[in-house]
């Protein structure tokens, strides 16, 4: 009985530590918080989005997707939802990425998607997408 205990332990923290990452997902310094906002689509003003401003460009949800750990290279900051900080969800520069025409956040949370945000001044311009994003079909990119 002893011996299933501890082959059952073990599994369990392989298991643990297999779905970890490979990043350093402190928040440095440098982080700002990112807040919040409502974005609304200048040619549908029902078709409204969460967004939030980096660098001085707004961003909303574009997709959705995996992306391996080495592509996720510097934390720029946190979310700042209703005025609340939540350092448990992050936002991250991708190596693949050039002018940051694309960020995304990650959920620290376990298993959780990490969603991708594109600038919307992006609009109908020819920007590299990595295939690893998987687009949601919002209305405002189409």
């Amino acid at each position: 009985m002893k011996k299933h205990m501890v082959i059952a332990a073990l599994l369990s923290v392989s298991l643990l530590t297999a779905c970890g990452n490979s990043y350093d997902d402190s928040i440095p310094e440098t982080a700002v918080g990112l807040e919040t906002s409502e974005f609304v689509n200048e040619n549908n003003k029902e078709d409204t989005y969460s967004a939030i401003t980096y660098n001085g460009r707004v961003y909303i949800v574009y997709g959705s997707g995996r992306a391996k750990d080495n592509e996720y290279t510097e934390c720029i900051g946190y979310l700042i939802q209703d005025g609340k900080e939540q350092k448990d969800v992050t936002f991250w520069q991708l190596r693949s990425v050039h002018n940051d025409d694309y960020i995304v956040s990650r959920d620290n949370g376990w298993m959780s998607q990490p969603m991708f945000y594109r600038a919307v001044d992006t609009k109908g311009k020819d920007v590299y997408t990595p295939d690893y994003i998987d687009s949601l079909d919002y209305e405002y990119w189409k």
